[in-house]
């Protein structure tokens, strides 16, 4: 995915980390933060929550696809904004 003219983002959800289109990066991005947080050997609580590093990187690159979403395409955003009230 494309952040900028200078910047590019590899996607992890791959063996060895592949450029995905934008679209395709966000979908495995959540495919992959919702498989660690589901999973009961990472977070073996739902009240407390141990200090983990995949936590870091997750909330970061939701935050991306946040930032990315908004900024390019910001018409579509505050549209869904408006009925799901996400952020």
């Amino acid at each position: 995915m494309k952040g900028s003219a200078e910047s590019e983002f590899l996607c992890a959800a791959h063996k060895t980390a592949t450029s995905c289109s934008a679209i395709d990066y966000m979908v495995h991005n959540l495919d992959q933060a919702t498989s660690i947080l589901l999973n009961i050997k990472n977070f073996q609580s739902r009240v407390s929550i141990s200090e983990t590093k995949s936590l870091d990187t997750i909330v970061r690159r939701l935050y991306r696809l946040f930032a990315h979403t908004y900024h390019f395409h910001s018409d579509v955003f505050t549209e869904f904004e408006k009925d799901m009230h996400l952020c």
